[in-house]
């Protein structure tokens, strides 16, 4: 049960954390492209090096039995090239380039700068605020199972 909810809140982690991962540096210099651009400017790659470094220490903490060296190949994985490499491919596939365009504007305003600059205590007060309302939900769920209901068997 341990390796399976280390397993689900490292992939929380991979899922909630802004991937930012910065072009690989290469004997002739290029530009990043505009989608990469683009995941520079919404996140902030410090930013979401900072959320991943400490929910990693907080795990660490949890799971001290995990070798560092495990936490140090996730913190690679989670800012690499490869994965910066997926999201851009997946932000492509839902956007066209004169969106891209579009939103690359927007953040390069001042605007979309204090969109990324408050974001982040934006997302920290809803995780705080929210910590009351889950617990009353589960209340809730908790009532409706002892109420008799359960959730429907597994296929």
């Amino acid at each position: 049960m341990r390796r399976i909810t280390l397993s689900s809140t490292l992939a929380l982690i991979i899922l909630a954390t802004p991937r930012v991962a910065p072009c690989q540096e290469s004997s002739s210099p290029q530009p990043p492209s505009p989608t990469r651009e683009l995941m520079d400017l919404m996140a902030g790659r410090d930013v979401a090096i900072g959320i991943t470094d400490d929910v990693i220490a907080a795990l660490a903490a949890k799971y001290p039995d995990v070798p560092s060296e495990d936490w140090d190949e996730f913190r690679v994985m989670v800012h690499g090239e490869e994965y910066a490499e997926l999201t851009a491919a997946i932000w492509e596939r839902h956007f066209t380039a004169e969106e891209i365009e579009g939103l690359l504007e927007f953040y390069r305003s001042p605007l979309g700068q204090k969109l990324v600059a408050t974001k982040p205590l934006i997302e920290h007060d809803i995780w705080e605020d929210a910590s009351g309302w889950s617990l009353r939900a589960a209340k809730i769920v908790a009532e409706i199972h002892a109420r008799g209901y359960s959730s429907a068997p597994e296929e």
